[in-house]
C-alpha cells in the first residue's frame, strides 16, 4: 500500500500528528493551529509503515520504521527538528517493528520479526542501541504476548 495512516499522535497541546508511508518516504500530516500541514520526515528507503508513535522524555516523539535496507530506523523530533537514525536489525528486519517504552524508566524497546522467524528487540540502554533475539514465535504470538506480558 503505498498511501495509508499508520501512527496518530501528538506531543504538544493542541497538536495532532499522523504519521504514514508515501512513495518509500516517511511523511507528517500535522494539524498547525490553523490548517493541516504535510512534512516528509525522511526521503526514500521506507520499506513499512511507521510503527506506533512513543515518547521516553518529555517533548519528544519517536516513530520507528523498517528500511528498504531491512534494517530498524528511528525518526525523532528532537524539541528543533526530525532526526533520524539507522537503529539497528541490520538487514534481518521483516515487518513491521513493536515499540515499547517504560517498563524502564529511559528504556525504549522495538520489537520486531527477523527473517528466521525469532523475535528480536532493538532497545535503548541509556547510551546506546542495541540487538538482542529474545525467542522464536510466531508474529501473531508476538503481538499477543507484548499485550499480557509488557504493556
Amino acid at each position: 500500500m503505498e498511501h495509508s495512516a499508520r501512527s496518530v499522535g501528538g506531543f504538544a497541546q493542541g497538536r495532532v500528528d499522523v504519521f504514514h508511508r508515501e512513495h518509500h518516504n516517511l511523511v507528517c500530516t500535522h494539524w498547525n493551529g490553523n490548517q493541516w500541514q504535510h512534512d516528509t520526515l525522511h526521503q526514500g528507503n521506507v520499506a513499512s509503515e511507521p510503527a506506533p508513535i512513543v515518547g521516553f522524555a518529555s517533548g519528544r516523539m519517536d516513530v520507528f520504521w523498517r528500511g528498504t535496507d531491512d534494517s530498524i530506523y528511528d525518526t525523532w523530533w528532537n524539541g528543533q527538528k526530525w532526526e533520524t537514525a539507522k537503529l539497528g536489525g541490520h538487514g534481518n528486519v521483516r515487518g513491521t517493528p513493536f515499540p515499547l517504552v517504560g517498563f524502564q524508566n529511559g528504556r525504549i524497546d522495538a520489537f520486531w520479526v527477523g527473517k528466521d522467524g525469532s523475535i528480536y528487540s532493538t532497545w535503548w540502554n541509556g547510551s546506546q542501541w542495541r540487538d538482542d533475539k529474545i525467542g522464536k514465535r510466531t508474529t501473531s504470538t508476538l503481538r499477543s504476548n507484548l499485550a499480557r506480558d509488557w504493556i
